[in-house]
């Protein structure tokens, strides 16, 4: 923390500096490909300045599109937030309601089961920060090597924002990329975190996840791969954030249903 936080104050203090040496690469771009007449000066001038965002592709449409789809997205955020909190308001209703519906003889057995599924939703939560400090390791490492500026600060970014599946790593990737670009470090710099972070990505959804991530909730790694593969077909990015807590629990629930229990074996790790 002390590390990333120094790090952190760093980039705040040379950030004038950072917005400078920006300008001065796509200037250089500019010169170098000869853009002069595809991408606009760049320049602190106002006249200019207005002068050069005149040249974007922008327009009305394309502005008016991108709000709406921010809002989109900001709209069904709000929404999930408000179910998640009212959902966790009366969690001691839902629960007592799923107790009252069983017959007296099995509510012993579905309060355990309630118990054991809000275990495998810690366990996954408890994985996933062991696997963010995993990733943080092997993203500094990488970016030492490569010279990348704030190397550790944007390996713990790019790290916590692989949290949300698929497009969290393009986030961090972005922001490693933006960050090392407007410092200058170079091309060497810019294809070090290119290859870490394939690499590591690599790593984390056909090693990392189903070893760590899955040994929490006592999932087998083919039931992780397939599971999280699935659910993201079906569900998005979204089944790909609860898939593997969502099978979790399902290994609880058909542990303790007759009938089911050949596809808890199925799910979990138990040796033949």
């Amino acid at each position: 923390f002390a590390a990333v936080g120094h790090q952190a104050a760093s980039f705040s203090d040379n950030w004038p500096e950072i917005k400078s040496n920006f300008t001065e690469q796509m200037q250089a771009i500019r010169s170098q490909f000869g853009l002069q007449g595809v991408l606009p000066q760049l320049s602190t001038s106002g006249d200019e300045e207005s002068g050069a965002l005149s040249k974007l592709p922008v327009n009305n449409d394309t502005v008016i599109g991108f709000v709406q789809a921010t809002l989109g997205i900001l709209g069904d955020f709000f929404l999930m937030l408000i179910y998640v909190v009212l959902m966790l308001s009366e969690k001691t209703r839902l629960r007592q309601f799923v107790l009252r519906r069983m017959p007296n003889d099995d509510r012993g057995l579905t309060h355990r089961t309630l118990n054991e599924s809000l275990d495998v939703a810690q366990k996954y939560l408890k994985g996933r920060l062991i696997l963010i400090a995993v990733l943080s390791v092997l993203y500094g490492i990488g970016f030492s090597f490569g010279g990348v500026s704030y190397a550790l600060l944007l390996a713990v970014l790019a790290a916590v924002t692989s949290i949300i599946p698929w497009i969290g790593n393009i986030f961090g990737a972005a922001i490693a990329l933006a960050v090392s670009f407007a410092n200058g470090d170079g091309s060497t710099a810019l294809l070090t975190i290119g290859i870490t972070m394939t690499v590591a990505q690599m790593l984390e959804s056909y090693v990392l996840t189903p070893l760590i991530v899955g040994d929490e909730v006592n999932l087998n790694p083919l039931t992780v791969i397939l599971g999280v593969l699935g659910l993201t077909y079906v569900w998005g990015p979204v089944g790909a954030l609860i898939g593997i807590p969502f099978l979790g629990i399902m290994r609880v629930v058909f542990s303790h249903v007759n009938g089911m229990r050949d596809y808890a074996f199925l799910l979990g790790q138990e040796k033949p």
